[in-house]
């Protein structure tokens, strides 16, 4: 099974988005995925992450899971699933293909989090 991940981040330039993905490799690699290593897509906006996660959910095989992640940008209520959150935050209609598994939300603290530590940075 191949494992894509669209995430927001890493601007609109090549070499912000190899950055970016480069972060998200090296976290991963900090997990026990190694050998299993799902493929990070920086897309730069939150709404690009969105439209190239539909588009390859659109085109996914059985051997594909593909995730969206994004920045929650507001708290999550503990009722709402992702894609309420999204579709209340965004306006985004959760694609018919579409799981909750198939989505993941940033918490917002992780902003603030990297914004108080800045000698850490």
């Amino acid at each position: 099974m191949s494992v894509k991940i669209y995430v927001e981040g890493g601007g609109d330039r090549g070499e912000l988005k190899t950055r970016c993905r480069k972060g998200f490799g090296a976290l991963f690699q900090k997990t026990c995925l190694q050998g299993r290593m799902p493929k990070v897509v920086a897309c730069g906006s939150r709404r690009r992450a969105f439209d190239r996660f539909c588009a390859a959910l659109a085109k996914a095989t059985n051997d594909d899971f593909v995730v969206l992640l994004v920045d929650s940008e507001a708290p999550v209520s503990r009722n709402a699933g992702p894609w309420q959150h999204l579709k209340s935050r965004d306006n985004w209609d959760q694609p018919a293909d579409a799981l909750d598994d198939n989505s993941h939300l940033m918490v917002q603290c992780m902003e603030a989090w990297f914004l108080a530590d800045k000698d850490a940075l």
